[in-house]
């Protein structure tokens, strides 16, 4: 569906089919990715973190949309590998929205590259004070 829809609407732009952390995998070896067929937004780096959000759903729907998960082998990348291999010069809007891996993700970007991006929206799940760590990250090293 979205390489349908970014072929149909926006056919300059490039997808690149991995995960977004602090550090690339390393040479042959990926990690393991949830994937909910059912709800493929959620789909995630570390599941442990979906299963307790599990108790604020009503039962009923959270069994059916937790219930069909596979587990898919990914590459890991860094957003910093993504500008450099794809030429990216400047980032208008940074939008993270990776189910967990907040920090793992701004973390990969380096202290250069963060003069490219203009602005960042990230969805963060606040476990274990990751709001904080995250918006320390974006003051300190960023410049937000």
């Amino acid at each position: 569906c979205l390489q349908r829809n970014l072929k149909r609407y926006t056919p300059s732009a490039v997808i690149v089919q991995a995960a977004v952390k602090d550090k690339m995998s390393e040479q042959g070896r990926r990690e393991q990715l949830t994937y909910f067929p059912r709800m493929p937004g959620n789909s995630t780096l570390v599941p442990d973190e979906k299963e307790s959000q599990r108790s604020i759903m009503k039962a009923s729907v959270a069994d059916r949309l937790f219930a069909e998960r596979t587990l898919e082998s990914v590459e890991v990348v860094t957003i910093s590998w993504v500008l450099k291999t794809l030429r990216i010069d400047a980032v208008a809007l940074l939008k993270i929205d990776v189910e967990g891996s907040e920090l793992d993700a701004l973390k990969g970007v380096d202290k250069q590259d963060w003069l490219k991006v203009a602005a960042v929206v990230a969805e963060v799940h606040d476990y274990h004070s990751r709001l904080f760590a995250v918006t320390a990250l974006l003051r300190m090293t960023a410049g937000f």
